[in-house]
């Protein structure tokens, strides 16, 4: 009996801890990292010295390992007590592994909050909003190719009518913060001046439920370009930059976008030998996100 007892814990806890893939589908969501499954206020309504407990579950369902994960709940002045803490640190959230046969979801934690309710004067029902966000730090990788012709490549492919090659565009899926590039391409590099130029726009939105918060400053999203291919920036996302290395910041409230520039720069003794050659912008986006879930606890005076 005692052995039985002891598997029917274990396997309590393996299901809490998300460490048990019964029941759960593996997948990955195309615009935010992690996913609030679950949040309640059990209960809803309360009296002086009654525990009112608030559950959630939360689950990265993107495609990137989170990391410094906590969840805060905000708006507890109804009660003498909580416990364990405002702020419950969960750490690492591994991304979902959908190559595996069968697939991995992502790791899944919960948490609960439990208060004590104050006494509050007779003859009124008190509304109390409650606040749940979950931080936690997680970045974007994404890329945009561009196919540049020298003159001569491009009057032959002009002749042919082979000029069709689009910026292609990828960026890491299941994440909040995307790029986006637009312009021209395939590009056609003169080669009777000493360098020819190419401007680009960079667009990078907030598409997830949430808001950055990078380094507790509101919007901050941190990011790299690297540009891969025989050329180098003229200037980029609002900096007077040379070289194929731009770091840049940039601000985004929810659902909201930064457009920026980039000029691209070909030096002519280089590309009169080469016909053909992509340009690659590598991107890297670091931040520190928070999505939120709210509700309402009503304390009844007495």
């Amino acid at each position: 009996m005692k052995k039985i007892l002891a598997l029917a814990c274990l396997v309590m806890v393996l299901l809490v801890s998300g460490c048990t893939t019964t029941g759960r589908k593996a997948e990955i969501v195309d615009n935010n990292g992690l996913v609030i499954n679950d949040f309640y206020i059990d209960p809803e309504t309360a009296e002086a010295n009654d525990e009112v407990v608030v559950h959630m579950e939360v689950e990265n369902k993107g495609w990137t390992t989170a990391t410094n994960v906590d969840a805060r709940l905000y708006g507890t002045g109804f009660a003498t007590s909580v416990s364990p803490s405002q702020t419950q640190f969960i750490g690492t959230m591994r991304a979902p592994d959908l190559y595996t046969d069968p697939p991995i979801p992502g790791d899944l934690a919960s948490k609960d909050w439990v208060m004590t309710v104050k006494k509050f004067p007779e003859g009124n029902r008190y509304p109390f909003p409650l606040y749940l966000r979950v931080f936690y730090d997680y970045k974007t990788s994404g890329s945009a190719v561009i196919t540049a012709y020298n003159e001569d490549e491009f009057k032959r492919k002009a002749m042919k009518q082979d000029l069709e090659a689009p910026i292609v565009v990828s960026n890491s899926k299941g994440t909040p913060v995307k790029v986006l590039v637009t312009g021209e391409s395939p590009v056609k590099v003169d080669l009777d001046s000493d360098s020819d130029t190419a401007t680009y726009r960079i667009t990078i939105s907030n598409v997830g439920d949430g808001v950055p918060i990078t380094n507790d400053e509101n919007g901050l999203v941190k990011g790299r370009i690297e540009l891969i291919g025989d050329a180098e920036f003229a200037g980029c996302m609002g900096k007077d930059v040379s070289g194929k290395i731009v770091d840049f910041d940039v601000k985004l409230g929810k659902r909201e976008q930064a457009r920026r520039s980039c000029t691209i720069k070909f030096s002519k003794s280089t590309w009169q030998t080469i016909p053909v050659e992509p340009i690659q912008l590598m991107f890297e986006l670091n931040y520190k996100y928070y999505i939120e879930k709210e509700g309402t606890v009503h304390i009844i005076g007495g």
